[in-house]
């Protein structure tokens, strides 16, 4: 969710989203209750669906500058980073689904294909 809302931030050239994210804290536990965190990931979500959404095709091949966590000046190519932001989620994920196996859980599948026709 952090980084969610720092590159939505980065990419609408925003403000970054004030709830409990003090400055640029990576480490930041927005919710203490699952409930609010799952329909802020919900609501997270749609906005990041809705922006991509909005686009229009040539804005994917222009370039976007914007400060990293550490304070650093960069411009990168717009779609390079559309791109990172959904590898990074990706990235995430795994980890999830990694240590709830690790913990005898048994993780859902990440098969997409077997998801849409199981």
């Amino acid at each position: 969710m952090v980084g969610d809302r720092l590159w939505l931030a980065r990419f609408k050239q925003a403000p970054i989203a004030p709830h409990n994210l003090k400055a640029i804290d990576l480490d930041a536990i927005l919710y203490d209750e699952f409930a609010a965190l799952w329909r802020a990931r919900r609501q997270q979500d749609q906005q990041i669906i809705e922006y991509f959404d909005g686009l229009a095709p040539a804005i994917l091949g222009g370039t976007l500058t914007y400060t990293n966590s550490a304070g650093v000046e960069y411009t990168d190519p717009l779609a390079v980073l559309a791109a990172h932001l959904f590898n990074h989620q990706t990235h995430h994920r795994g980890q999830a689904h990694h240590m709830l196996g690790e913990a005898g859980l048994n993780p859902p599948s990440f098969d997409m294909h077997r998801l849409i026709n199981p």
